[in-house]
């Protein structure tokens, strides 16, 4: 999982253009996408099994609004209760540890070589 998060793409478009860019395997699993709108930009990413996770826009809200909007957002692209969403987010939590824990294994020339796959796409 950690090669996986290390390797994402960021990745500019906008929400009309998202599935065309899918199908033209331009993104794809793990990858951060940010979305332009004119009144309603969005985040969001392309989980591991490919879906669309969008979240909605949090201009203007407060730092326990948007962490409710984000947990929404974990909720409904995993099917997941309520009761369910802390193991997701101590999840996430593990894997962000996996990943620093694994930087400090590599090389600079290991490091040099992932920041080089780091792209960003637009769509």
């Amino acid at each position: 999982m950690a090669d996986e998060i290390l390797k994402s793409k960021h990745a500019f478009g906008s929400l009309e253009n998202l599935d065309a860019a899918i199908q033209a395997k331009k993104i794809d699993a793990y990858d951060i996408l940010f979305l332009d709108g004119e009144t309603d930009p969005k985040i969001g990413w392309i989980d591991k099994n490919g879906k669309k996770v969008i979240v909605p826009s949090c201009e203007g809200l407060n730092e326990a609004e948007v962490d409710e909007k984000m947990n929404a957002a974990i909720s409904s692209s995993n099917s997941y209760t309520d009761e369910k969403i802390s193991p997701v987010l101590e999840e996430v939590e593990r894997s962000l540890e996996e990943v620093e824990h694994k930087i400090k294994t590599y090389t600079d020339e290991q490091l040099e070589a992932i920041l080089d796959t780091m792209t960003i796409v637009e769509f």
